[in-house]
């Protein structure tokens, strides 16, 4: 019985082990997408409340990283949340 508890420990540990010993065979890198938006004239001052916003629209859910007041707008930077459907 205790082999049986031990059976996915085991084959974690040996797919972690394949894994960082040929890191070549996986694609780990992260994707990144950029979008420029151009709205009209927006009451929105605050970037935060503007990228959510944004994100509502696209029914994009994720994590608001980093929000910068450039010369033209804002540049905004998020990270996705996979696996989450809008709505739901």
């Amino acid at each position: 019985m205790a082999g049986l508890l031990a059976v996915p420990f085991v084959l974690m540990y040996g797919l972690s082990a394949v894994q960082m010993s040929h890191a070549g065979w996986f694609s780990l890198k992260p994707t990144v997408t950029e979008t420029t938006v151009t709205l009209g004239s927006s009451p929105v001052n605050d970037g935060r409340a503007l990228a959510r916003i944004l994100m509502d629209q696209n029914h994009l859910r994720g994590e608001i990283r980093q929000v910068k007041a450039t010369d033209s707008g804002f540049q905004l930077s998020t990270v996705p949340m996979f696996g989450l459907i809008a709505g739901q």
